[in-house]
């Protein structure tokens, strides 16, 4: 079996935590204190929340958008 592995986020601090949602990957930027989303192939970075302390993982339920 043949995977394509490639970096799709760059630029980050320390990332944890990867999830699928929606069509987008989210993730939570520990150092960078907030979860961010981007597009598949990595663009359109969004800042979902930011935190004074440092979000650590992501958990969703089928009725939350995240």
């Amino acid at each position: 079996m043949k995977f394509d592995t490639r970096a799709i986020l760059s630029g980050l601090h320390f990332l944890e935590s990867p999830r699928w949602h929606n069509g987008r990957v989210w993730v939570s930027d520990i150092y960078g204190r907030r979860v961010q989303s981007a597009a598949e192939d990595g663009r359109d970075l969004r800042v979902e929340a930011g935190f004074d302390g440092l979000p650590s993982g992501l958990a969703g339920l089928p009725t939350t958008r995240c």
